[in-house]
């Protein structure tokens, strides 16, 4: 096993380009307002609830909702 040792500089100084990017992301929303992924509804995460108990898992797999008869092969 190798061991990797990190050395950092004692006064760390951003970049013109690293101030630019955090000024940046100061005027940005909130990451979980994606409209690609909206917020799951109650009913949805009762479900996965239910789902998680029934297969004693934390992680639901396209294969259990396959089994469940809620996604398509």
């Amino acid at each position: 096993m190798a061991i990797v040792t990190y050395y950092l500089p004692k006064d760390p100084t951003l970049t013109p380009e690293e101030i630019a990017e955090l000024e940046a992301l100061k005027d940005f929303d909130d990451p979980m307002d994606d409209p690609d992924c909206p917020p799951s509804t109650e009913e949805e995460l009762a479900e996965a609830r239910y789902l998680m108990k029934k297969y004693k898992t934390r992680i639901l797999t396209k294969e259990i909702y396959i089994k469940e008869g809620l996604m398509k092969a």
